[in-house]
């Protein structure tokens, strides 16, 4: 059986991609709520 694969959480990514952005910027230019970003940058949702 091959191992199995975990992908990074979105979360994760969004991070690395949003580096140097802080959450209420990066929510503001999303169209989210910064609560809403904030979850998921945490793994929360």
């Amino acid at each position: 059986m091959s191992p199995m694969y975990n992908p990074a959480h979105p979360g994760e990514v969004l991070q690395e991609w949003l580096e140097g952005i802080s959450v209420t910027e990066a929510a503001r230019k999303l169209g989210v709520t910064r609560a809403a970003l904030s979850r998921i940058l945490h793994g929360h949702a």
